[in-house]
């Protein structure tokens, strides 16, 4: 039995995880082991890194449900790095969901994220299984830049104080891995387009609670209160990070309005209200008006551009294959920047009040997935009794929803959060 099993350890973001793991401050109180198709690339992973004999691996066929689970079940904690999840997923996160297992992947594909709400997040909720998708830069900054900024309110104005407009400006160099440009193709092409659609839709993970509409989508964003002012243009990964903020405010509101049930402070302390409305962009270059519109531009061509299979035919054969990615200086030397806004609902007696979040790490986005999902894994692992109180019963979560305070006091200066003037 190990503490934490990661599967696909051989892939991009598997081996960073890996790495993470084995380099952890805490490495001597837990152990690990990991799983993959291949065992040459096992092997090699081994030597590479210089795991101890300690860290047990295991070749795997993610397809076989007998073989997923005779593995699941020699593990506390399972990390899943086996994309895209719309082919290989389901099999690790229903495994274990029947056997109680908790879970963690870095699944930035909302349509599958949906489905796999509807078919186990009731069956999680009966065994005990703690199962948080989107662990990485997929949706860990979105999430939590929101979740703080609505703590700083709270403690400012009051645990019953209500968000309104909230917005994030993520300043990142765009590095994309093989691995990702495969799922970004697969949900192109192997995701029924209903199911696509339905996972854009707004509230389309909330399952059972729905806000407000959001903003439409723009070709210039402005963040509040920067200075000099900072424009922000459309950021692709709008969609699914919208969608995981969106199941975190549900989440959170579904307990708050249940006419049966008696929140306490603390609970009521998590829900963000009924208007609440998220936005997110990316800094333009210059942060110019001018170059938030012609970046905006950019990047919807690009998005139309996948639409045709030449092009993606193209990128198949191009492109950096299946585990594969940016160099190694690149991932160290890169850096993720996000600066969250977040409004208060104004009232009689206290009026409209901002606070802003920065999350400011030294990496590019892949180091900041690695970094969030191993501490997402030692969270279950070492925290149980400090999750939010929805998730120690079980159920597919967000990373905030499930993992809540107990998991940002794992980042050790990462940024600060303040009320604005």
């Amino acid at each position: 039995m190990v503490d934490i099993l990661v599967i696909g350890a051989t892939g991009y973001t598997g081996r960073l995880i890996v790495e993470y793991l084995n380099n952890h401050p805490e490495r001597s109180s837990f152990t690990f082991g990991i799983a993959g198709r291949s065992r040459t690339k096992l092997d090699g992973l081994v030597s590479k890194l210089q795991l101890s004999a300690g860290v047990k691996s295991y070749v795997v066929d993610v397809q076989s449900r007998q073989a997923v689970d005779e593995i699941v079940g020699q593990a506390k904690v399972i990390v899943s790095c086996v994309g895209p999840y719309w082919l290989h997923g389901e099999t690790i996160l229903g495994s274990c969901v029947r056997q109680g297992k908790h879970y963690v992947d870095v699944a930035g594909e909302p349509a599958w994220i949906r489905d796999m709400i509807y078919l186990y997040d009731f069956n999680a909720s009966r065994t005990g299984a703690i199962i948080i998708n989107t662990c990485g830069f997929d949706s860990v900054p979105s999430d939590a830049s929101v979740f703080i900024s609505s703590r700083t309110l709270k403690e400012h104005l009051g645990p019953d104080t209500q968000l309104e407009n909230s917005i994030s400006g993520f300043d990142t160099p765009s590095n994309v891995s093989g691995g990702t440009m495969i799922s970004m193709l697969t949900a192109l092409e192997k995701v029924p387009q209903h199911k696509q659609l339905a996972s854009m839709q707004d509230f389309g993970l909330s399952t059972a609670v729905q806000g407000v509409p959001s903003h439409p989508l723009q070709l210039t964003y402005k963040i509040p209160f920067s200075k000099p002012t900072t424009y922000g243009s459309f950021f692709p990964i709008i969609f699914g990070d919208r969608a995981i903020v969106q199941r975190t405010w549900g989440c959170f509101e579904q307990m708050s309005i249940q006419p049966w049930y008696k929140p306490t402070e603390k609970e009521r302390s998590f829900s963000y209200g009924p208007r609440f409305k998220y936005d997110l962009c990316a800094v333009s270059p210059g942060r110019s008006w001018f170059s938030a519109i012609l970046n905006s531009l950019a990047m919807y061509a690009a998005v139309l551009a996948l639409l045709l299979p030449p092009v993606r035919w193209i990128l198949k054969k191009t492109y950096y294959p299946s585990g594969e990615g940016p160099s190694e200086s690149v991932v160290k030397n890169g850096h993720v920047i996000v600066t969250n806004v977040t409004t208060s609902v104004p009232t009689p007696s206290k009026p409209k009040t901002s606070a802003r979040t920065t999350i400011e790490f030294k990496g590019n986005s892949y180091l900041l997935t690695a970094t969030t999902v191993g501490e997402a894994a030692l969270t279950l692992l070492f925290n149980h009794d400090d999750l939010t109180p929805y998730a120690k019963q079980g159920g597919l979560f967000t990373p905030m929803s499930g993992l809540g305070d107990v998991f940002l006091k794992r980042w050790e200066n990462w940024g600060d959060s303040s009320i604005l003037g």
